[in-house]
């Protein structure tokens, strides 16, 4: 057995596809943040927050519940970067040593980039619905919408990058 504690720290620069889909991801962070601040005043003191499996309302609170998917999403980010940091924590096969660590440890975190960007994608699009059907902009896109975006932004990732670090001998 590999002892991770003692492995010497690699520094695998990103990759442009990586930096880019992060920048993506902040931009629309940032772009909704800027919304949501210029509309607030707009945003109902009461909007729904929760719709049942067949898209009916079954709970509403107030605006300012919307703040918690923010704050929510910064924790998740810097959960994901401090992972990051530390690839030595990460859950790995028994196969792990001095020859593969750097591939184990690359692959880990473009895994985590994908993860992080992803989640932090799907919690933006919450927020967006929240805020838009507060406002009657639109209807909520109930549970289905939901599925196929926490599956193409996090489930479908993560089963690929399992897959692919099958692949590192």
């Amino acid at each position: 057995m590999y002892d991770v504690k003692k492995m010497k720290q690699f520094d695998v620069p990103f990759t442009p596809m990586e930096r880019l889909y992060t920048r993506l991801t902040l931009l629309i962070w940032g772009v909704l943040v800027i919304y949501i601040a210029m509309i607030w005043q707009k945003i109902p003191i009461e909007i729904p927050l929760h719709y049942n499996a067949l898209g009916e309302l079954d709970s509403t609170g107030s605006k300012w519940t919307m703040l918690t998917i923010p704050i929510v999403t910064y924790c998740f980010w810097s959960l994901m970067n401090f992972m990051m940091k530390h690839p030595e924590w990460g859950n790995y096969p028994a196969r792990l040593n001095e020859q593969n660590a750097e591939a184990f440890y690359t692959h880990n975190r473009k895994l985590i980039v994908v993860l992080r960007n992803g989640g932090s994608l799907f919690f933006a699009f919450v927020l967006a619905e929240m805020v838009f059907v507060s406002l009657g902009i639109m209807a909520s896109q109930g549970i289905t919408t939901y599925a196929t975006l926490l599956s193409i932004f996090v489930i479908l990732p993560l089963a690929i990058g399992v897959i692919q670090s099958r692949k590192i001998q």
